[in-house]
């Protein structure tokens, strides 16, 4: 069936048509379902152009004159407008291509779903049934022969009764249609469309940290990784945790941020008064000395204290040592994932490099982010993709790790955490062999149990810090864990 290519209510720039053209060939869905609603109506394809002009759009082009026979359009546009959802849904998709894509496509989805336009016989293509009788009245004018006049009228009227009757489809069509219905059926869509839409924003924001960009109104991100991301469920439930995480994560930094920048080296004069000793503090609380106080303050002559501000020092890499065993199955390994990914957006608040290495047996999969790199959107992809299965072996990711320190320039200050659950053993002799590549390297362990114990755990031989995860939901113990990196 050749689907028609042409506005019905909106003036459609070619540009939007390849953007939403773009979108549909990675985001199948959508062209799917805008297949679907061309066996409903033929120009629902049209429809769904619009819809995306709608929702990217920063000015709405509407045209001075809908096209004949697309009422059923311009109702459903005018219901779908007039909801203040709208304005607030359009406002987070406007200039954003991939944005408008998905919204566009849910609104598309629940006129399909909710019936909104139904119609068994297929509607014919008006504009095109008007053309036809256009060029028949001009080969009539020109027509000398009586005969020939009368044969081209009898075909102009049948296109005038076939146009009738298209309109008055059209029309019974937009009659059928229930406002109620309507308004109800995108009221709700708008809020699973608000929902996805929080989805891409985190995806956006999780790819843009990796990729050491900021966020901007114009995405330059993979738009293939982004679909794969958004459309699964996995990734949803991971990106629910990441997000409480990131929150306890960067409240922890700050805090640990004010505790540890600044040392006391001298006491000097001024009238700094965040600076001052506590023993002229007294002096202005002090009736009697009050105006000794306001006389040492107008010299500058306050007693207060040197603050010097410690140097930021060069760290080394962070590597997440993430134990993917069978043990680790479903909660616990997404759980892991979210843990570090918050860690590895620290890494790079940090400016620090950032590697993971995913193990069992041996080491599965090593993932080397770089600090300021677009390949690390494919990365993450591949990561998150990660599952549970095989045995445990803390060894040999342990030492692969002390490799990839020894060789970073920068060393120094490097931080190895292990993700896992604590069900492994090690040898004696090398747990004295890593006790030493630590005391040479300067590198710190720590060990985040999942579910375990610190008393049970072999990971006490080795490890710096450990701090033990009983109850996957509680944001205090969680907030621990950052508190330490």
């Amino acid at each position: 069936m050749q689907q028609p290519d042409r506005n019905l209510v909106y003036d459609v720039h070619k540009f939007e048509k390849f953007l939403w053209k773009e979108f549909k060939e990675i985001e199948t869905t959508a062209s799917e379902i805008e297949w679907e609603g061309t066996k409903k109506h033929e120009a629902f394809n049209c429809f769904a152009e619009e819809m995306f002009h709608r929702m990217y759009s920063y000015k709405e082009r509407k045209l001075d004159t809908p096209v004949e026979g697309a009422k059923w359009a311009e109702f459903l546009h005018s219901e779908i407008g007039s909801l203040p959802e709208f304005q607030r849904l359009k406002a987070r998709c406007k200039g954003k291509d991939w944005w408008a894509g998905c919204a566009a496509t849910a609104m598309l989805k629940t006129i399909l779903e909710n019936k909104l336009i139904d119609t068994k016989e297929q509607v014919k293509d008006l504009g095109s049934k008007e053309e036809d009788k256009e060029i028949l009245e001009k080969i009539k004018e020109s027509s000398e022969k009586k005969e020939t006049k009368e044969e081209i009228q009898k075909q102009i009227d049948k296109i005038e009764k076939e146009i009738k009757e298209i309109k008055e489809t059209d029309q019974n069509l937009t009659d059928k249609i229930d406002k109620t219905k309507v308004r109800s059926a995108i009221r709700t869509a708008f809020t699973k469309t608000e929902e996805q839409l929080n989805v891409l924003d985190s995806a956006q924001d999780l790819m843009n940290s990796f990729s050491g960009e900021k966020q901007t109104g114009k995405q330059q991100l993979n738009k293939e990784l982004l679909g794969k991301l958004t459309n699964s469920y996995r990734f949803r439930h991971i990106i629910d945790l990441l997000g409480r995480m990131e929150r306890l994560a960067s409240y922890s930094q700050r805090e640990k941020a004010k505790k540890g920048t600044n040392e006391i080296t001298d006491i000097s004069s001024g009238d700094n008064i965040s600076r001052m000793l506590p023993s002229e503090l007294m002096n202005l609380a002090d009736p009697e000395t009050e105006l000794l106080f306001m006389s040492k303050y107008h010299e500058k002559s306050l007693l207060e204290y040197d603050i010097t501000e410690q140097p930021v020092l060069n760290k080394g890499p962070i590597i997440v040592l993430l134990d993917n065993s069978g043990s680790m199955a479903v909660e616990r390994i997404e759980w892991a994932l979210s843990v570090t990914l918050a860690i590895g957006s620290i890494a790079f608040k940090q400016k620090r490099s950032f590697i993971v290495l995913t193990f069992n047996k041996t080491v599965s999969n090593e993932y080397v982010f770089s600090k300021d790199s677009k390949a690390n959107q494919e990365l993450l992809v591949k990561l998150l993709k990660t599952q549970a299965g095989g045995g445990t072996d803390f060894q040999e990711p342990l030492m692969k790790a002390v490799f990839l320190i020894q060789e970073e320039k920068e060393f120094k200050q490097a931080d190895i955490v292990m993700v896992t659950d604590g069900q492994a053993r090690v040898d004696s002799l090398w747990i004295k062999n890593y006790q030493e590549h630590k005391r040479l390297l300067e590198f710190r362990t720590m060990s985040i149990l999942i579910g375990g114990t610190t008393r049970e755990s072999v990971n006490t031989q080795f490890s710096d810090l450990i701090v033990s995860i009983k109850d996957l939901t509680d944001d205090k113990e969680i907030k621990s864990i950052f508190e330490r990196i």
